[in-house]
């Protein structure tokens, strides 16, 4: 059998994952190994590799979806590549450099120190969202898109709106075009999960609403690079750093408005009443919990990222028992995430059906089940999760972690 190893090389850096196990087994086939080996370097089970390997040897290359058998032409020098930011190599030098939260700093100083260091987070991890392989690109990007928007709720009376009008904008715009492409990762990503430990890897009784999910995810996919690859983007980002690389001397309020009263300004005055708060709306949630609604556990996930976000806008300054809260908060964040992500893909999957066919959707309700019950667990698992964050030990790391930013002027002082 002639073969092209251009196409299974193509293959091995397919989005779906299920094609790139495929091209895994041929590539390693040829190279000599035998299937117990392959499933053990794979993650699959011998039965399903064999699979691949008996059709390999009766249907050769048409094993391949069409579009994985179409090797895309190479990408000429004179066309536009969406990375847009002269500024990145720069950032790049300085990521050593960033300046931690210091506990006499001003908030708005704070704010920009915070925003410039998830500006350079973002970047970085540009280059791999407009390649495409590694899907953690965008979820990344997102991950820093999200924690700047965060910035402006959590310190956005500090700033001048005025002056930071267009970055919010810009924030909005690429969160919304990263958020499209990263929801359907995630379904396709569980997905695909599915296939391969309920299905063995056989996807064929879902390939109807896998072909819709990757028709609209190259759509998004599109409008993300489109829109990354803008003047536009390319403004958004100039601005921003010319906003935040620098100390912003220009003149904020100490005073409360139409008043003397003073205004505290400073992390250790005003960060524990920040924690305290966001914590104090978090545990807000304890008398309803019992019976609660999808709704409102959505609602509580959010509250979670939002102090879990405050915690690590101030970990410069809250020691360990600081990183034991954020590691509570995050782990609590991902189980009402994966809660979540459950009942939406129920929805998704719902809205899905009236766009196929009767014959081709009882892979789908049989998906559906699955979900459905993994849904069901997640919620019955909610109050046990929920204790363990609500333990003695991590209200004490609480408490230590915020009383640290309190006297942190006091460590520094004797160290």
């Amino acid at each position: 059998m002639s073969v092209n190893l251009d196409i299974l090389k193509h293959a091995i850096e397919h989005p779906t994952p299920h094609i790139r196990s495929r091209a895994q087994i041929i590539l390693m086939t040829l190279e000599g190994k035998d299937t117990s080996t392959i499933a053990g370097e794979i993650g699959l089970t011998a039965r399903t590799v064999q699979k691949w390997q008996d059709a390999w040897e009766r249907d050769g290359l048409e094993i391949f979806p069409e579009d994985v058998r179409t090797i895309p032409p190479t990408p000429q020098p004179d066309e536009p590549i969406p990375i847009t930011q002269d500024i990145l190599p720069h950032l790049h030098g300085v990521i050593a450099e960033l300046p931690p939260v210091e506990p006499s700093d001003p908030m708005w100083e704070a704010g920009r120190k915070i925003l410039l260091a998830d500006l350079v987070y973002m970047l970085k991890h540009e280059p791999t969202a407009v390649e495409g392989v590694d899907l953690e690109g965008v979820h990344q990007m997102r991950v820093g898109i999200r924690r700047i928007r965060s910035v402006f709720d959590v310190f956005g009376e500090y700033f001048d709106r005025k002056r930071y009008a267009g970055i919010t904008k810009g924030s909005q715009r690429t969160g919304k075009r990263l958020g499209a492409v990263r929801d359907l990762d995630v379904f396709l990503e569980k997905t695909y999960v599915y296939i391969n430990t309920q299905l063995e890897g056989n996807a064929d009784t879902l390939q109807p609403m896998l072909n819709l999910i990757i028709d609209k995810r190259d759509k998004a996919r599109k409008r993300m690079l489109d829109w990354l690859g803008s003047k536009q983007y390319e403004q958004f980002i100039q601005d921003f750093y010319e906003l935040v690389k620098e100390p912003d001397t220009s003149g904020h309020k100490k005073y409360r408005k139409q008043s003397t009263e003073p205004l505290a300004f400073k992390v250790n005055h005003v960060g524990p009443r920040l924690l305290y708060g966001q914590i104090e709306t978090v545990w807000a949630y304890e008398p309803f919990l019992d019976g609660a609604s999808p709704e409102m556990l959505h609602a509580l996930r959010i509250e979670f990222k939002r102090l879990r976000y405050i915690f690590e806008f101030f970990d410069d300054l809250l020691g360990k028992d600081g990183e034991r809260v954020i590691d509570s908060t995050r782990k609590m964040q991902n189980y009402l995430g994966d809660f979540n992500d459950a009942a939406v893909s129920l929805e998704f999957m719902e809205s899905l059906l009236g766009d196929l066919p009767e014959d081709q959707r009882a892979g789908i309700h049989a998906y559906m089940d699955y979900r459905r019950k993994e849904y069901k667990n997640l919620y019955k698992g909610f109050a046990k999760v929920w204790r363990k964050f609500n333990r003695t030990g991590v209200k004490k790391a609480l408490a230590d972690a915020i009383a640290r930013i309190m006297i942190a002027d006091r460590i520094n002082d004797t160290v």
